[in-house]
């Protein structure tokens, strides 16, 4: 069952009597069965005197009190008697709607009885009742069956003008001639309407209506075949008077079954009395009755056991068309009812019509449609102990809840037809009661669009206990308790006043129980799931509509839980704050010196539920690292939030002192120390504070080192003293040019002997003489020694006999070999005329015969008595 469906049985079980006029209130109809519904649930009669198979009529005072009811040929007073004059009336009890009753207007107990013949083979006929007559009684009076029109269906209608005092008739006529053979008059399509006013029936306003199918006048076949001429089916106006219905049912013959079914709707203006066509239906099945809703949005249709409905609210004819629906079946099978009489024999009949008639009374069928003072659509069920009844008319489809048991007539039986009433009585003063719950004042309003002089309200309590009045339009009232409430509408217009009563029920608001206020951490996510009835629908101040929340910021929140069958609402509030968890701080990331420790203290000077360090779970609020790393700790505060700080712990290495020297010092020098570790502090064992420092003796130095890291290291040198190279080479010396001569030197510290040509050894072979010069290299530099070496010739003297002195360096001078060793000797040049052109008592080989001419000359060389002499030529190219 859909929630729609729930809500439909709810509005109709406890709103059960709206939109009503007593005067519709009193119910007899088919055999002896009868219906006053002037209380909540309609209470059964058994005392009515009518036994009709179709149309009926009746009407009450404004009190509901029963006034007359006819079946188109006798009418029977309150008492359940022929009224007066009231029988022989000229309609016939076998057609569909065969009569009405009208009040005269603005005529205190004066009434027209319209009524209609069956099969349309007669005539719409009236007849005046005056309710002074026969001690209240009433009385037929002198107007007595006048004949408005001559041939109509089995149809009529009346509807009440917008000027709340006129009426409106309304019928269709046949399209058939009156002679004997009913000769078609073209007429078959129209609506004819008489104006009713308080001068009574206004014969010039008499108008017909062209509407669209079907012509009547065309179906002259079936009333030439059949004696039948398409009459049946019922003729209805919606209560406020914009639509009128119309079923067309050509039933041929039972046995044949030949049928021509067809729904038309016109619009209709209850102020002009305007009839125009708007949609008709070619219908595949009989149909008999119709009815609107009271509001005029839905209208019903009876077809054979079905009872179907179309949507009147749609924009289009198609739209309404497709809008079709069954939502109803006389369930004739449930009561035992067989679908054909198997006890009806023609032999025992005087004639077929009877037997026809027999048949008809007793076989299955779908008949009227009435809407009553309660609302709800009542259905005439042929031979059968229930009313159908429509819950909730105004409904779409199945949500009407259609009921086949719906309407226990206590033992008495409904046929094809239910009373015909002015729908008009079905639109009173229109009114809502809205906010029907203890938590809200409860509106009544009077909606009527009327002229309303007066209005008089009147509450009571289920029981009839009065408890409010009002004579305002509009009003609201608080009710303390929840229950079912009474409330009557009663307005007036001029002189006359019209009635209304509803029963409505104040609903308790729906159970909401809010969630306490919450603290929650920022980050988290809250659940927000108050306690509510199931059936509630939600309203956060937000927009949302979820039953429960998820609240992730700061908020304050309010619900409002409505009951979607009462509307009935209640409301609460809740906050939830979301607060930053606390924070702290472990303080500047930390470093210490390889091969000690740091200490990290977390002064936490607030309360807190835990504090712990997450890679060893310790809860310490100082703590010792030996070790590098990155650690987190977490604090859960006390609202349970939880936060986190890391602090990075580095390990800065030891400086290291690098001296990138050796332990070496040298006498008589300095030496530069260097630790080389830039940009820290220094402190030397001679108190010296710079990175370098200067010593001039040999000794042990340390430094004590502290770099930007305050990492301090230690480092010590220790110096010995060294000297240079100590060696000597020979003396000068003079060696013979044939002999062979070694220099060397042998330096146990040495590190490179380096001699003046480039080599590199501790000895060197002399070959040539001059000065040789040996560096030797050690720890503390180099020590150089030299010595002069020069050779002699220590042969016999060699004279050379020619010289050519012409500068190219080349034999220009008198050398004579082996003089180069030699000094003291005298030298005397002749030339070839023996005249001396050079002398010297110490020759040294000097001689280039300058200024001499080419030629041979002689020479005598002499020392201590030993000579030489020969003989010299110069050429000077």
């Amino acid at each position: 069952m859909t929630k729609r469906f729930f809500i439909i049985i709810l509005i109709s079980t406890f709103c059960s009597i709206c939109n009503a006029q007593l005067e519709t209130s009193v119910w007899y109809f088919g055999r002896n069965a009868g219906l006053d519904f002037k209380s909540e649930n309609p209470t059964i009669l058994t005392d009515g005197a009518l036994d009709n198979w179709e149309g009926v009529a009746s009407f009450s005072d404004s009190l509901g009190r029963l006034l007359f009811y006819t079946d188109g040929q006798t009418i029977w007073n309150r008492e359940h008697e022929v009224m007066v004059n009231g029988d022989n009336l000229i309609g016939n009890h076998g057609s569909t709607e065969s009569a009405i009753i009208v009040p005269w207007p603005e005529t205190n107990g004066k009434y027209f009885v319209f009524v209609v013949d069956e099969n349309g083979k007669g005539p719409l006929s009236y007849s005046v009742v005056d309710m002074t007559l026969d001690e209240g009684r009433g009385a037929v009076t002198a107007d007595k069956n006048i004949i408005l029109e001559d041939l109509v269906v089995e149809k009529v209608t009346a509807i009440r003008h917008t000027n709340q005092k006129a009426f409106w008739l309304l019928t269709r006529v046949t399209g058939q001639d009156t002679d004997e053979d009913h000769t078609p008059n073209g007429k078959g399509n129209c609506v004819v309407e008489y104006l009713i006013d308080n001068t009574g029936i206004v014969l010039p306003s008499r108008r017909e209506f062209p509407v669209a199918m079907p012509n009547y006048s065309s179906l002259n076949f079936f009333a030439a075949a059949f004696d039948f001429s398409g009459a049946a089916g019922y003729m209805r106006v919606a209560p406020n008077g914009k639509y009128i219905a119309c079923a067309t049912a050509h039933w041929a013959d039972l046995l044949l079954q030949i049928s021509y079914t067809v729904l038309d709707i016109y619009k209709f203006d209850p102020e002009t009395g305007e009839v125009s066509s708007f949609a008709s239906f070619t219908l595949d099945t009989d149909i008999y009755g119709v009815e609107f809703s009271n509001d005029a949005s839905k209208l019903y249709y009876s077809t054979e056991c079905v009872v179907n409905q179309l949507d009147l609210t749609l924009s289009t004819v198609n739209e309404i068309a497709q809008s079709a629906v069954t939502v109803g079946y006389f369930d004739y099978e449930s009561f035992g009812i067989p679908d054909f009489p198997p006890d009806l024999y023609r032999e025992d009949f005087a004639t077929d019509q009877e037997y026809k008639l027999a048949i008809e009374q007793q076989t299955p069928f779908a008949g009227a449609l009435q809407l009553a003072i309660n609302g709800k659509i009542y259905l005439a069920q042929n031979n059968c102990e229930y009313l159908g009844v429509i819950n909730n008319p105004r409904e779409k489809g199945d949500a009407c809840n259609f009921e086949t048991r719906g309407q226990y007539l206590g033992g008495k039986k409904s046929q094809m037809g239910l009373p015909n009433f002015i729908p008009s009585y079905f639109l009173p003063p229109n009114f809502e009661v809205a906010n029907n719950c203890v938590n809200k004042k409860v509106s009544f309003v009077c909606t009527d669009s009327r002229d309303i002089d007066e209005c008089k309200w009147v509450i009571s309590d289920a029981v009839g206990t009065e408890i409010f009045k009002s004579t305002e339009r509009s009003f609201e009232y608080s009710f303390d308790n929840s229950g079912t409430y009474r409330v009557s509408l009663t307005i007036k217009i001029g002189a006359n006043e019209s009635s209304e009563y509803r029963f409505f029920k104040v609903y308790a608001p729906p159970e909401l129980v809010m969630p306490a206020d919450a603290v929650l951490c920022e980050g988290d996510e809250y659940l927000l799931e108050p306690k509510t009835d199931d059936v509630c629908e939600y309203l956060w101040s937000n927009g949302l509509t979820d039953h429960a929340l998820s609240i992730t910021e700061t908020s304050t929140l309010q619900l409002t839980v409505t009951n979607p069958f009462t509307q009935c609402f209640n409301t609460g509030e809740v906050s939830v704050e979301f607060v930053k968890a606390t924070e702290f701080s472990l303080g500047e990331d930390r470093a210490f010196c390889d091969g000690s420790s740091v200490e990290v203290k977390c002064p936490l000077d607030f309360e807190y539920k835990s504090f712990v360090w997450e890679d060893n779970s310790e809860s310490a609020l100082s703590r010792v690292f030996s070790k590098a790393g990155e650690y987190t700790a977490v604090l859960t505060d006390n609202n349970g939030c939880v936060s986190k700080n890391t602090i990075n712990i580095r390990c800065n290495p030891l400086p290291v002192i690098d001296f990138k020297t050796d332990e070496v010092f040298c006498r008589d020098s300095f030496k530069v120390i260097d630790c080389n570790v830039p940009n820290a502090k220094y402190k030397w064992s001679n108190g010296e504070t710079t990175q370098s420092i200067r010593v001039s003796k040999a000794e042990k130095y340390s430094v004590e080192v502290v770099d930007v890291n305050g990492c301090v290291s230690v480092e010590d040198i220790d110096l010995k003293e060294y000297a240079k190279a100590d060696f000597s080479l020979i003396p000068d010396t003079l060696v013979c040019d044939d002999a062979a001569l070694y220099l060397s030197a042998n330096v146990p510290d040495a590190i490179d002997y380096i001699w003046q040509n480039g080599f590199h050894g501790n000895e060197i072979l002399v070959e040539n003489p001059g000065k040789y010069v040996l560096n030797v290299v050690n720890i503390c530099g180099s020590s150089k020694d030299s010595v002069e070496v020069s050779f002699r010739y220590c042969g016999e003297f060699v004279f050379p006999n020619i010289i050519t002195p012409n500068g190219d360096g080349l034999n220009d001078y008198f050398k004579i070999k082996g003089l180069e060793w030699s000094s003291g000797w005298t030298m005397v040049i002749y030339n070839r005329e023996g005249k001396e052109v050079f002398r010297s008592s110490d020759y040294r080989n000097n001689w280039n015969a300058p200024d001499v001419s080419d030629g041979v000359y002689f020479y005598i060389m002499e020392k201590n008595g030993e000579r030489y002499k020969g003989n010299l030529s110069v050429f000077h190219k």
